[in-house]
């Protein structure tokens, strides 16, 4: 392998160890739950793809034309985070969101301020040195939605602020508007294709 497969081969093991160490071990944050309940089932699955790119637009054009299933994530390490602040990242991450077109994304960049809940990735000390890199999960809206429905009954969300209650309530809202006028496409494009195969067998 050249060096830049061996990089995203070491990126890609990073990813795994990072949810291995941090997202996966029960936190009291979370009511004695993961940081991420379903991430070590999507491991063993081999439900993720891992990504690894140094432009945003990639991100853009894998969300439009291979969007993840209702089985899998899309995990992304974008090399080029430095074009961002952690600011700007956030905003762009929102800014997706707004236009979801049913894919949801949520993002760490390396200089955001340290969530508490989540523990430092820790290494060996012979690991080999990588570049710092942010990471986008991409997954299918209504997924997410549903896990958050799943989590409702249990004590994971017990020590979110009402701000972060309501984000949940707003995306489940978008998510219900978005899928209200999907079905409504199919079933008036199943409606005018029922119309025509009427008048194709009237016609022959």
């Amino acid at each position: 392998m050249d060096s830049r497969n061996d990089d995203a081969a070491l990126i890609a093991q990073e990813l795994f160890e990072w949810s291995r160490q941090c997202l996966e071990p029960a936190r009291s944050a979370h009511g004695g739950l993961p940081s991420c309940p379903f991430a070590k089932q999507e491991w063993t699955n081999g439900q993720i793809i891992i990504h690894i790119t140094e432009d945003l637009d990639s991100v853009v054009d894998l969300k439009a034309h291979y969007p993840p299933t209702e089985n899998q994530s899309h995990l992304i390490a974008w090399t080029g985070w430095d074009e961002m602040t952690a600011d700007e990242f956030n905003d762009w991450i929102d800014e997706q969101n707004a236009s979801h077109f049913g894919v949801w994304l949520m993002g760490f960049h390396p200089d955001a301020p340290e969530d508490e809940t989540i523990p430092d990735l820790k290494l060996p000390d012979d690991w080999p040195e990588t570049d710092d890199y942010a990471v986008i999960l991409m997954q299918s809206l209504s997924r997410v939605v549903a896990a958050s429905q799943q989590l409702l009954g249990t004590r994971y969300y017990e020590s979110y602020s009402n701000e972060d209650m309501q984000m949940i309530h707003n995306r489940k809202e978008s998510h219900d508007a978005w899928k209200e006028k999907v079905d409504e496409v199919v079933y008036r494009q199943r409606e005018e294709d029922e119309i025509a195969r009427r008048s194709a067998q009237k016609d022959s």
